[in-house]
């Protein structure tokens, strides 16, 4: 079987990524993967988590096995699937609360899981906005994406 396309992102994002968001994790070399297709349900559950801590705590486990779990990679010639399945090397967060996100983490440490915490940065802008009667103006905020960090910094630096 080919090597592991590697490395690999798993998006818990909302919403979709936006172009400068693809460009730099296919230049960087990740194989994209969003939550919504690999476990939808547990994508519908984290749009809205609750604030109960063992909730929570549950999520994250759930998350991190759905990390640990992966996805199956299809055989040389691509006409049938292997049974086995690879983990993702990244997650890209923010999904869900900061408490989440840290119970997220600390699971990564304590089980000593290769999954890294990603999150995006981006640049937020307002700019005015000309009314279309040409009467002053609307202000419209811009968030232009600046990079992916990870616990070590930028990806790619």
């Amino acid at each position: 079987m080919a090597g592991l396309p590697n490395p690999t992102i798993l998006v818990t994002l909302n919403h979709e990524l936006t172009d400068a968001q693809k460009q730099e994790l296919l230049g960087n070399g990740f194989t994209i993967f969003h939550l919504k297709s690999v476990n939808p349900t547990l994508a519908t559950i984290l749009e809205n988590v609750p604030a109960e801590p063992a909730v929570v705590s549950r999520l994250a486990e759930a998350l991190s096995d759905t990390c640990r779990m992966g996805y199956s990679l299809p055989s040389d010639d691509g006409t049938d699937w292997e049974g086995f399945k690879y983990g993702f090397t990244h997650v890209l967060l923010p999904v869900g609360s900061p408490m989440f996100q840290y119970m997220f983490a600390a699971i990564q440490e304590r089980t000593e899981q290769s999954v890294s915490p990603v999150f995006s940065y981006s640049q937020r802008r307002s700019v005015d906005i000309p009314n279309p009667d040409g009467e002053g103006t609307m202000k419209n905020t811009l968030f232009i994406h600046e990079g992916f960090y990870g616990l070590y910094g930028k990806l790619g630096a």
